[in-house]
């Protein structure tokens, strides 16, 4: 299994010849209109629960951490993107114990992309990469292992079989509700069909729940690499999953739009006016390298206009407008709305001695994970400089 920058190896794709066809069920449905302008900031504090140290001099073997989510009883699971592994943490930070390693035999991890742990004790793990990277000889495989690490079923992340080359770029789980988006591509008659979907998974059955389908047909007889067709609208951090089974996700880059869809099939839209930021030289750089960095590659000049979507275990959801200038010692702004989409404030989140690079990673139950200094290769095998910490943080109001 290897990974490349997007899509320029084989899905050579253009503007011109893209063929889109999406179901915006939501189009009928209400819109409620969001003020241009918000007011009422408010800077939250967090406090630090535990520190994790994960260089060599803490005495534990520990890689590259890329994810992480609640557990049973006040703990958090991490998954080591390195090492394939799952980590039980307890209570006051330590490694309770840790199971896991790659391979496709049972109970064997196909990557470490996103976990999470289901009320009977289940651990979820899935391989997986965040748009836009093509993963070669990855699966949407979802293991499934009990507390001690052993084989307890498996789900499927995307479920139309003809799709050759397949990922989970998101996975959210809140109260044993699975959400899923997935990507994948099939090749026909000299053109590239890709599938972008958003799912709700039972993990009693596996049976699934399609929420909103993407299409793009593209001819492969052209190269250019445009970003505005190969963005994945629920991938990166822009779906979620509630308590309750309610869905939020962002289906368009350019406007601010959120759908909310309820457990009923019903729903609304939040809509608003939004200005784009514009793109430093440096930031449209590292974009046109992530599409491959070639001539036929071209990066958009402005930032998507929502960056993440995140359910609160109040039911209320955070909107993080992408850009947006925080204030000193904020990691991350938010907007936050009621469960009827009525917009309450504009939060700051406060992490003191913060850097740039940090991952701040918004769990189901409310709480937030800092990943500090894993920014490097989770593929490398060696690890002797590292030097990251992980660290949980609780929001003080």
């Amino acid at each position: 299994m290897f990974r490349i920058a997007l899509l320029s190896f084989i899905f050579l794709v253009t503007s011109a010849s893209a063929q889109l066809q999406i179901d915006d069920f939501w189009s009928d449905w209400p819109t409620k209109a969001i003020p241009k302008k918000l007011s009422e900031n408010v800077l939250l504090s967090t406090e630090v629960q535990w520190r994790l140290d994960c260089s060599l001099d803490s005495g534990t073997l520990i890689g590259q951490i890329s994810a992480a989510a609640p557990g049973a009883n006040g703990r958090i699971l991490l998954l080591d993107g390195q090492l394939t592994q799952v980590m039980i943490m307890a209570l006051d930070g330590q490694v309770e114990r840790a199971f896991g390693q790659p391979g496709e035999g049972p109970g064997d991890l196909p990557g470490a992309h996103r976990l999470f742990e289901l009320s009977d004790g289940r651990i979820g793990v899935c391989g997986g990469v965040s748009a836009p990277t093509v993963l070669f000889g990855g699966s949407s495989k979802i293991v499934l292992l009990n507390q001690n690490g052993d084989p307890a079923g498996q789900l499927f992340g995307v479920g139309d079989p003809s799709l050759l080359v397949v990922s989970i770029r998101e996975l959210r789980c809140a109260q044993d509700n699975i959400l899923v988006a997935g990507s994948g591509g099939s090749f026909s008659e000299g053109a590239l069909k890709q599938v972008q979907e958003l799912t709700i998974i039972d993990p009693k059955n596996g049976a699934r729940t399609m929420i909103v389908k993407r299409e793009i047909v593209e001819s492969l007889s052209k190269t250019r690499i445009f970003e505005g067709d190969v963005f994945e609208p629920f991938a990166y951090g822009r779906c979620d999953i509630s308590n309750t089974g309610r869905v939020a996700f962002a289906p368009e880059r350019d406007h601010w739009l959120v759908v909310i869809r309820n457990s009923d099939g019903t729903g609304f839209v939040l809509k608003r006016e939004w200005d784009q930021i514009k793109r430093t030289k440096a930031q449209k750089t590292a974009v046109w390298k992530n599409l491959g960095g070639t001539d036929d590659c071209i990066a958009l000049d402005f930032e998507p206009a929502i960056a993440r979507v995140r359910w609160r275990p109040n039911g209320n959801l955070w909107v993080e407008p992408f850009g947006v200038e925080s204030r000193d010692g904020a990691i991350a702004c938010f907007d936050e709305f009621s469960s009827s989409g009525e917009y309450l404030r504009r939060i700051k989140i406060e992490v003191q001695g913060h850097d740039s690079t940090d991952d701040l990673q918004i769990l189901e139950d409310g709480r937030l994970v800092l990943l500090r200094g894993f920014e490097g290769d989770f593929e490398a095998d060696d690890i002797s400089d590292q030097k990251g910490e992980v660290i949980l943080l609780e929001i003080i109001e």
